[in-house]
Formats: structure tokens, sequence, C-alpha cells
């Protein structure tokens, strides 16, 4: 990435949310709505300030739940690029779910942040407990060429940015966040030393970025930057020629990222999924851990797969399974939360796979009534979208022979 011509460190002030974790929802979307008045206010007083929301739209709608009334000037900080949201709809555990949630969970996202004016054209993937290898292709397939993320990265990649590719052969270019997306917490930790502290990031971190601008993640879970942020910028930024220290330059994640053109290409290469505990623990344990969450999951995935193929086929309405696709964030049904929360969350399957028995019922009896089959009469309906050869009994009352009628 081409470095910004104003500034050795860009800043990155942001937010990452767990929709529940140790607290249940309700509890952090109280949270959430304090420290989101908070940063409306500060985006609508300072035009040089920048959020980025966490790369999931659910964060924005639930607080939108709460405050419709800030909604217009949600959507203006958005259009005119200074809050960036999206481009999912939440942050999913990618080894949680099957393939069609994480193609819906950011078909859904995307549209939700459209709604509000523009979508953030990186694949943010803050905090997953790895990545699944078809990423780059599903990112590809709507249109988005940036990642950026940090657990699973192999201890190979030594630079600050690489190649990610898919099995397919899609790739996109991955900014990998090598020291979390708090790195530069310790820049602002002591009043006073932000010179000094930023000229010891930037040469910490030298290695990786070369010449060009190092990337500062401002932000941690479940809070915003401090209220002085922007002033304790202008002020370094005016005092840096004399003090030598790098200039800094706050921006959303996708303004970096997208703004001019790659002027050094990455060598790095990755191919597939990213596994690996190199410098940042991957949690396995939360593979073993509310397998019951897991279970109904599976389930209703499944029920969902099978009426969306026939909703597919053979209806004109509607009926994709929002509730369920979206519903496999990555402190819920990998079971990373507290247990003391758990019992208050509802079960992220919880009656997801009603709709998707329904589906087909209503089909088949729009299809048998228009066939004019026979009140009573069995229907049997192979749930392969392929021909088959099966056998099928029912108990018939009444007197005579009984012949089947095949639709």
């Amino acid at each position: 990435m081409k470095s910004s011509p104003d500034a050795d460190i860009v800043l990155v002030p942001h937010t990452h949310w767990d929709r529940e974790w140790y607290e249940p929802h309700e509890v952090f979307r109280l949270r959430l709505v304090h420290v989101l008045d908070d940063v409306l206010d500060r985006l609508d007083q300072d035009p040089e300030f920048r959020f980025t929301l966490d790369g999931q739209a659910m964060a924005i709608q639930d607080y939108l739940e709460i405050r419709p009334g800030s909604r217009a000037r949600v959507e203006r900080l958005v259009t005119d690029g200074r809050l960036a949201i999206g481009p999912f709809l939440i942050l999913l555990d990618e080894f949680g779910c099957d393939g069609e949630t994480i193609v819906r969970n950011l078909e859904l996202g995307g549209t939700a942040a459209g709604r509000l004016g523009a979508v953030m054209q990186v694949g943010y993937l803050p905090d997953m407990f790895g990545h699944t290898a078809q990423m780059p292709q599903i990112l590809r397939g709507f249109g988005i060429e940036h990642a950026a993320l940090w657990r699973g990265v192999p201890d190979a990649v030594r630079e600050h940015a690489f190649t990610w590719s898919a099995p397919d052969g899609s790739t996109v270019r991955t900014e990998y966040l090598f020291d979390g997306y708090g790195s530069a917490l310790d820049m602002f930790a002591v009043p006073g030393r932000l010179a000094e502290l930023s000229a010891q990031y930037r040469h910490r971190t030298r290695s990786w970025y070369g010449e060009e601008a190092v990337v500062g993640m401002l932000g941690t879970d479940h809070s915003a930057p401090a209220a002085d942020l922007m002033e304790r910028v202008r002020e370094h930024n005016t005092q840096a020629p004399a003090t030598g220290a790098p200039r800094i330059r706050v921006v959303t994640l996708g303004e970096h990222l997208l703004a001019g053109s790659t002027e050094r290409a990455s060598t790095a290469v990755v191919h597939g999924e990213l596994r690996s505990h190199a410098r940042g623990n991957l949690l396995p344990g939360v593979f073993s851990i509310r397998t019951n969450l897991k279970a109904e999951m599976a389930a209703a995935e499944l029920a969902l797969t099978r009426a969306e193929r026939l909703d597919a086929l053979f209806s004109d309405e509607d009926h994709r399974g929002s509730p369920t696709r979206t519903t496999a964030p990555s402190s819920t049904s990998p079971g990373s939360g507290s247990s003391r929360a758990a019992p208050t969350t509802p079960s992220p399957a919880a009656g997801s796979t009603r709709l998707p028995t329904r589906c087909p019922r209503a089909w088949l009896r729009r299809r048998t009534s228009a066939e004019r089959s026979p009140s009573g009469s069995p229907v049997v309906w192979p749930p392969r979208c392929r021909p088959t050869r099966t056998s099928s009994s029912t108990p018939c009352r009444g007197r005579g022979p009984s012949r089947p009628r095949w639709s």
C-alpha cells in the first residue's frame, strides 16, 4: 500500500463488539448505546474524526433499535465516509456454521449497510478463531478485494500484507493485524508521551512495513477511544517537525486500504485455511463446549438448506431463513461466552427449524391441489433433486384395490 504522503502512522479508531459474551445481549446492547451516543456526537463535532464499527452491520442495527431517531445522522456519517460499517451482518465463527451461512451473512450485511449509505469494502475479520479456506472466494463473489484479520496466519508471513488464496484460485489482498486489533493502544497509554511512544511503535514495526505507513489499530472490546483523542493527535502533529516524531493521520480501515494503488506487491502467498497459533491463540477448546448449541445450529442449517432448495425450484415466495443464517457469532455458537450469561442468551437456532419444515408442506399442498389429488390420498415426495429409486408404504382405509398416483 502506498505510504500516506502526510503520515507515518495511520490510526484506525474502532471498537470490537461481542453481542454477548460474559454478559447477555441486552446488557452489552445498553453499553453499545452509550458508546455510540458518544462516538456519533464526536463525529458530528469533529470532521477529522473517523470510526470503524467492527465490520458487522448488526452493531449499528442494534443501536438504531434503541435510538431510531439517530438514523438520519448515521446515514449522513456513513455516506460521508467517516463512519465505516459492514460488510458482514455479524462476525461469525467460520468453522461453526456451513458455507451458505457465511454467504448469506455477507449478503445481508451488505444490504443492511447499503441501506444506511455505504458498505465498507474490506472483509474485516478481527477476532475469529481461524479462517475457512473459501473466505477469499466468498469475498470475491461480493466484489471485495481486501481482507484484514489477526488470528490464524502462519509464522512464515513476515510482512504486513499477504495474498490469501482460496482453493478455486480466488485471491484477496490481506492486511495482517499481526499485533492484534489493539496494536496502537500503548501509544496513548501515558498522557504527555505520545511523541516518544509513537516513535517506539514505528521503530518496533518497521521490519513489517518498511517505508510504508504503519497501521495502528486503536480500539478494544466494548469501548471507544478516549474523548480527547483528536486533540492529542493534532497537538502531536503540530510538534512533530520539532520533535522528529512520526506524523499521525486518523482514518477508517477502508479509507486506508482502498486509497490509491498498491505500490509494492506482497511477496507472501498463503493458500487455504488459516489455522496457525503463531501470533494469536485460536482457542481450540471452543470446539468441544456448548455442544447443544452446535447441534441445534447444524440441525437448523440442514433443515433450511433442504427447504431453500425446494423453495428456489418451485415457489415464487421468498422464505430464506435469515434468523438462523445469521446466528453464529464468534462468542455464541462456539461457546466462548461465560456460563453465567449462557442461560439468558437464546439458543441461536431456537425455533429456526419450524419455518423450513412448513415451506415444503405448503408447496406440497399447493402442488397436490393443482394436480387435483383426491382428498386424504397419500403423496410421496423424494427430497433429492435428482432421479432416484425408492419404495414407500402407507396404510389405506376402505375396500378395494389402491393404486398410487405419481406427481
